[in-house]
């Protein structure tokens, strides 16, 4: 559904922006306001289209990311299997070489470097499942857009609207000074004109 947004948005703001083209083209067959409310609403519609192409993006991000962390836990469980399904048959080998060469002092020695051997490999095992539960972790709880990003978006905006507002605020002023001095100007003028007869 949001492609299908995207889709006829884009569709939209390509139809408006060439009917924009149009009346710029020929502004004398149009009021100036019907101009400005169709530039204004084209440029909201490109805002909203741009909205919804980083939303789009970061939903794929998203995706991506769901994958990676299941493919991540789909590698521990098989990780885990493996170790039951091979570590339990070693043990009880194990057990049984050891009570049949109990008084054996060889085989004390060889239970030794066992013990040792699989303390180690369940160290080490440990160790790295550790860091990769901590890298799967890490990993998953990074957002795809900081908050430093969205703080200078944010404060860009709030700039841009303010910008925008005293623009705006000062066209008005401009335009009322205009109608006084065109209103002098034209009592001035009538004036004269009334003077020459």
């Amino acid at each position: 559904q949001m492609e299908e947004l995207i889709i006829a948005g884009q569709l939209k703001y390509n139809e408006l922006n060439e009917k924009l083209a149009v009346m710029d083209g020929n502004p004398s067959g149009y009021e100036d306001y019907e101009i400005a409310d169709l530039r204004d609403y084209v440029n909201r519609l490109d805002k909203r289209l741009a909205d919804l192409k980083v939303v789009r993006f970061i939903m794929l991000q998203s995706l991506a990311q769901i994958r990676v962390v299941q493919n991540n836990n789909t590698t521990i469980a098989e990780k885990a299997q493996s170790i039951v399904s091979t570590t339990i048959p070693v043990w009880k080998n194990q057990l049984t070489l050891a009570v049949a060469l109990n008084r054996q002092k060889a085989n004390v020695e060889m239970q030794k470097k066992v013990s040792d051997t699989t303390n180690t490999i369940l160290q080490k095992n440990a160790e790295l499942l550790k860091q990769n539960s901590i890298d799967v972790a890490r990993e998953n709880e990074k957002t795809v857009v900081s908050i430093d990003t969205l703080k200078r978006t944010t404060s860009s905006l709030i700039e841009t609207l303010n910008e925008v507002k005293r623009i705006h605020d000062e066209g008005t002023q401009n335009r009322k000074v205009l109608n006084t001095e065109l209103q002098n100007l034209e009592t001035e003028l009538k004036k004269n004109v009334t003077n020459t007869r």
